[in-house]
């Protein structure tokens, strides 16, 4: 529970700092990146301020959600626990971006499905875009009691 807790404080002032410069999506493939992402995980060479997918799942489970809309108009909003900041957002050509957040820039690449936004410590937010991204972690945290429950000689549970 202290582990989650952590998580939590440290995704809240993570995505408070996010911030980027531009003026609405640019760059030409604005809807490559269009959607909405919810937080996966929090990668982090400190590991009390790393936060796992099942950390995250954890945190949703509790109705604490984070979640990054960015429109095609170049309009963003981050949606943290409750509380929707806005701002925009800028293709920068490729899959890389820059997100600004009330004035605060985070720059960010798209690979697939998973948005990774990275500030200047080299902390990462990792977004996956969708409501598949809760189940995606669900699936892992399962994946693990399993594993572990088949480790001890157990049954793992259904």
């Amino acid at each position: 529970m202290k582990k989650g807790i952590i998580a939590l404080v440290f995704a809240m002032a993570m995505c408070l700092g996010l911030a980027a410069c531009g003026s609405g999506a640019s760059g030409g493939n604005a809807a490559d990146f269009a959607g909405t992402y919810m937080l996966y995980e929090i990668q982090s060479e400190n590991a009390d301020s790393a936060a796992s997918a099942e950390d995250i799942q954890m945190m949703s489970d509790y109705g604490l959600e984070c979640s990054l809309v960015l429109n095609e108009d170049g309009t963003a909003s981050l949606i943290l626990f409750g509380e929707e900041m806005t701002g925009e957002w800028t293709a920068d050509g490729g899959n890389a971006l820059t997100v600004t957040i009330e004035g605060d820039a985070v720059s960010g690449t798209l690979d697939g499905d998973t948005l990774s936004l990275t500030d200047s410590s080299g902390d990462s937010l990792v977004f996956k875009q969708g409501e598949a991204a809760a189940a995606d972690a669900g699936d892992e945290a399962a994946a693990e009691e399993g594993e572990e429950a088949a480790a001890e000689g157990e049954t793992p549970a259904a």
